[in-house]
C-alpha cells in the first residue's frame, strides 16, 4: 500500500480549493474476485478519491457540534430512486434494499472515522411515482477526535442491481481546546409562500426529514421562501472583549458577485466557563425576478465563515 501524494495548483486568483494530500493505493481486483465479492468492490470504490456514479447522490456534510473534545458530524443523503432496482411484490408494491456508508479522511487521506447502515423501503405505486420527484433521505451522523479538514465520503451500494454511487465533501472540525470560537453547517428548508403564511401563524409546524431534504437536495423553486439555520458555538477561551462585537452576517452570492445582504444581528453570548451554543434562523424571499443557476449563501460570524450553495430553477 503505497501513499500517492497529490498536489493542486489553481490559475484562477480569489478561489478557495479543498483537496486530499493524497491516497492509498487500492489493488487491482482480479476478475474472480470481482465475481465472488461484491463487499470487495463496495469497499474498494468507499476508498478510491475518484467518484462513482451508477447511483446519483445529493449530500450536505456538515459540523453538528462538540462534546468532551469528540466532534459530530452528520450527513444529509438524497438518494436517486430511478437509479435503483425496485421489486414488484405479490400485493403489486415495490420494494428496494441498499446499504450506506460514509467515511471521514483526515487530511492526509487516512480514513479515521466510519458509519453504515442498510436501508428497506416499500411504497405502494401511487407513493413510489411521488419518490420519483422527491428522491430518498436519509442521513448519517458519527463521531470523531481528530481536528482539521476531514473528507467525508458518501457510498451507496444497491443490494438488488449491485450498483454503487459515491459523493465526497470537504468539512473544518474545530479545534475545541484552541478554536475561540466555531461554526455548525447551513440547514435549508424551503416552502411555499403560502406554507411560510402558515408557519407565521402556526398553522403549520416544520419537520426535521423536510429540513434534511432540502438540505441534501438544495434545488429551490422561484417564488418560494428560503430558511436557514446553524449554530454558533463559543468556546470558553474567547476573551471577554470579544463577545460585545460579536455579530452575523448573511451575504447571497452568484457567480462570484454578491445579490443581497442581510441585516446585520447580534450575537448574544454570555461570559461562561463552557461551551456556548446559539442557534442562528433566517429567511429570504427567492425572488421571480432572480436568474436561475447556481447560488452560494454565505454566513460570517466574527472571523468565522460558513457556506452552502443550491440551484434556484424555474
Amino acid at each position: 500500500r503505497k501513499f500517492n501524494k497529490l498536489t493542486v495548483k489553481v490559475k484562477r486568483p480569489n478561489v478557495n480549493v479543498t483537496y486530499r494530500s493524497g491516497f492509498f493505493n487500492v489493488a487491482d481486483i482480479t476478475s474472480q474476485t470481482k465475481s465472488n465479492s461484491n463487499d470487495a468492490i463496495f469497499v474498494q470504490r468507499l476508498l478510491s478519491p475518484y467518484r462513482y456514479d451508477e447511483i446519483n447522490l445529493n449530500v450536505a456534510s456538515i459540523f453538528a457540534g462538540s462534546e468532551n473534545s469528540v466532534s459530530t458530524l452528520r450527513s444529509f443523503i438524497n438518494v436517486k430512486p430511478s437509479d435503483l432496482q425496485f421489486i414488484e411484490t405479490a400485493d403489486g408494491k415495490k420494494t428496494a434494499n441498499f446499504d450506506l456508508i460514509a467515511l471521514a479522511f483526515d487530511e492526509n487521506g487516512i480514513p479515521i472515522a466510519r458509519v453504515g447502515r442498510g436501508f428497506s423501503i416499500t411504497v405502494k405505486p401511487d407513493e413510489y411515482a411521488k419518490l420519483l420527484k422527491t428522491g430518498l433521505a436519509c442521513n448519517l451522523s458519527f463521531a470523531t477526535k481528530e481536528v482539521g479538514l476531514h473528507q467525508v465520503k458518501v457510498a451507496v451500494r444497491d443490494n438488488n442491481s449491485k450498483k454503487i454511487g459515491t459523493i465526497s465533501q470537504a468539512v473544518n472540525v474545530p479545534d475545541v481546546k484552541e478554536d475561540e470560537m466555531a461554526l455548525s453547517g447551513i440547514l435549508l428548508e424551503n416552502f411555499t409562500v403560502d406554507q411560510w403564511k402558515a408557519l407565521q401563524n402556526n398553522t403549520l409546524k416544520s419537520s426535521a426529514s423536510k429540513m434534511q431534504q432540502d438540505t441534501a437536495t438544495r434545488q429551490f423553486k422561484k417564488g418560494t421562501v428560503l430558511t436557514f439555520n446553524y449554530v454558533v458555538y463559543v468556546f470558553p477561551q474567547m476573551k471577554n472583549i470579544k463577545l460585545a462585537n460579536l455579530n452575523a452576517q448573511m451575504i447571497l452570492w452568484k457567480d462570484g458577485k454578491e445579490v443581497f445582504r442581510g441585516a446585520s444581528e447580534k450575537i448574544n453570548i454570555t461570559e461562561k466557563f463552557a461551551i456556548q451554543r446559539q442557534t442562528q434562523p433566517g429567511a429570504f424571499m427567492l425572488g421571480t425576478d432572480m436568474s436561475a443557476g447556481n447560488y452560494t449563501l454565505q454566513i460570517i460570524v466574527g472571523e468565522q465563515k460558513q457556506t452552502i450553495n443550491f440551484e434556484l430553477v424555474d
